[in-house]
Parts: structure tokens; sequence; C-alpha cells
């Protein structure tokens, strides 16, 4: 059975893992945004401390009808915010059609082109009409646009909605990030909930790979800051860390590769620091597997799982398929200052030892 979805994580917190037994293929945020199909994302974080105290839950996420009370008394606050960013066109996300239509009130009153729309209003056409013609630049909502509307030309997103659920706060992330003629990226205005009880989504939870991980991407983008730039600085202080504790290991022999000096060589963290998510990942390493890492001079004593064993097998046979230089030149390319040595072809790399050898 083969199941595609662009929502991995359920809101019911149910693991897909009891379904499917492996990910054939995954493509992250970052890689679309890589890759030019998505807008790079910058993030200002808003030091509106916005109180959730007392709002409660209803099936797994919070409440509406809380959040529009808890979330009426900053809305003149956040409508002085958007005003410093008037030349964008923000879509908003609300809790309640009232609290909507109250915001859009306020945002007119500062002189913002601002309107509402739900799934009542009659000229709803219309009224996206303007939005996209420009004529409209705010366009208020109470979670009627998180899915199927798409408007590329959307540069800024603005979610008044906080929500447990990531699911759901990558559809509304997701509304601007499309691709659109003069767009450089997506700005995310991030309000600072205030909640003692719950673990909210904020823009680093888009890319981040559990909720360590979102702290770190979270302080490094600061009060402004760029998740691409983010995250290249954490894997940056990941990469550190691994050297550390590489060179805490003495007991290594010299002749064979550590998974966290495979990790370091290759730049990819999660080859040392693996963490199984299906249950068969979870079981030991078959003696196959073991055997093939060894040909392939990696040190076995650290890889305790067939999930582990396998990812570092499917990277390494990978890059023998592709041509790319093996983990061992890797390494001695970078000692010998080679600038980006996990990219080089086998033979560029050969090429590359046998001038430096060959001048001693």
């Amino acid at each position: 059975m083969l199941g595609v979805t662009a929502t991995s994580d359920r809101g019911d917190k149910k693991n897909l893992g009891k379904y499917f037994e492996n990910i054939a293929c995954e493509v992250s945020l970052l890689d679309l945004i890589n890759q030019g199909w998505l807008a790079p994302i910058k993030v200002k974080t808003v030091p509106l401390g916005i109180n959730l105290r007392g709002v409660r839950t209803s099936h797994g996420d919070f409440s509406a009808d809380d959040l529009g009370h808890a979330l009426e008394p900053y809305l003149e606050q956040i409508a002085d915010v958007l005003v410093e960013h008037r030349h964008r066109k923000t879509l908003v996300f609300l809790p309640l059609i009232a609290v909507s239509k109250r915001f859009a009130e306020i945002c007119r009153e500062r002189g913002l082109l601002a309107e509402h729309v739900d799934g009542q209003t009659k000229e709803r056409k219309a009224t996206l009409e303007r939005f996209k013609r420009d004529e409209t630049r705010i366009l208020c909502n109470a979670m009627l646009l998180t899915e199927g509307y798409d408007e590329p030309s959307i540069d800024c997103i603005v979610c008044l909605r906080p929500t447990k659920v990531r699911a759901l706060y990558s559809q509304i992330i997701g509304r601007g990030t499309r691709m659109h003629g003069g767009k450089d990226h997506l700005l995310v205005l991030d309000f600072l909930w205030q909640s003692e009880e719950h673990s909210l989504m904020r823009p680093a939870n888009l890319i981040a790979e559990d909720d360590v991980d979102a702290k770190a991407l979270t302080e490094k983008i600061g009060a402004e800051g760029d998740l691409e730039e983010a995250r290249e600085e954490v894997n940056a202080d990941r990469t550190r860390s691994l050297t550390d504790r590489l060179r805490a290991n003495q007991m290594r022999s010299g002749s064979v590769l550590d998974p966290i000096e495979l990790a370091i060589s290759l730049k990819e963290a999660a080859l040392a620091d693996y963490v199984p998510t299906m249950a068969w990942q979870a079981a030991e390493p078959t003696y196959k597997q073991l055997d093939v890492l060894q040909k392939f001079g990696l040190d076995i004593i650290n890889i305790k799982t067939k999930g582990h064993a396998s990812l570092i097998l499917d990277r390494l046979i990978t890059r023998r398929k592709l041509g790319l230089a093996t983990p061992k030149q890797v390494r001695v390319m970078r000692l010998h200052g080679h600038q980006r040595p996990e990219i080089a072809t086998f033979e560029d790399a050969k090429a590359f030892l046998d001038t430096k050898f060959s001048k001693r």
C-alpha cells in the first residue's frame, strides 16, 4: 500500500507508522524552497504577549470561542503592527467570524485596505477578486482559507489562531509560500502567545525534527530571521557538537569511520543522531547489514538499530551509484583543504588526492 500525504503528522497524534512500514520518499519544506518551488520564509517576532491562560481545549486543539475572547483585547495593538507592513499583501487568520469582522474594521480605521470574508459572505467571489487585484491589501478570515485557496501574490501571513496542531499551522503558512513575480520571500509575523500548559506551533516547527530542534531554531531566528539561515546555523552547531563527541571517543580505531565522523564528513547530522520512527526501525541490525557496513569501512559498534543501519547504507549505496567520493575520500579531502568534498565525484576526489600526495 502506498500512501501520499502533505501532512504526515496527524492532529490526533496517532502515528502513521502503525499503517505504513517505511518512508519511501520525503521532500521537506526547505527542499522545495531550495529547488525554487516555494518562496523563502522570513520571520518577524512581534513581542506582544497575548495571554491564553484559561483557554480550553476541544478535540485536541484550542476552543475557537475561548480564543476569540482572549484575542479581542489585543486587536488594536495588532492592527498597529500591520500599519508598519501596509505595503504587503497580507492574509490574516482569526478564530471567529465576529472577531475577523471586527479586526478588518479596526484595520480600516487606520487607513488600511482591509476586508473580511467567510462562508456566508454574499459577494465572496468579488471579495477574493478585489484581493487578487490588490484593491484590498489585507484579507481577514476565520479559518475559511486554510485549504484549497491559491493566491500566489500573498507575501505576508498573520496567524491569530494559535494551534497545537502542526498540520493546521503548516496549511495556514502554506497559503503564502507560492512563488509569484516580484515576490522574493514570504514574511510571517509571529506573535508571542503566553501559555503555561501548551507548546504552540511557531514558524520553527515547520522545519523542526522535534521539540528540542524547534527550540534551537526559534532561538536562532530571534526577533527577525530567515528559516533557511536558522537551519544552517543549528546544523552547524550540531556538527560542532558531533566533533566534540568524536574527539572524546578515544577508543575508535583510526582505520574505520565512526557514524559520528561519517555524519560530520557528509554534513548529515541525522547519520549520527538517529531516532527510529517506525516499529521495524527500532529492531536490532541484521548480520547482513553490519557485514556490508564493515565492508564500507564503518565502525559498527555504535550502530544499534536496524533503521540506523538502513539509513547509513542508503546514503553510502546512493553515493556509490551517483559516482560520488567515498566517505574516507571526503574525510581526507577536507583535511587537505577541499571546500566541498561531500559533493565531489569519486574520480575528482582521486585526482585531488593524487595531486596532494604526489607533492610529498
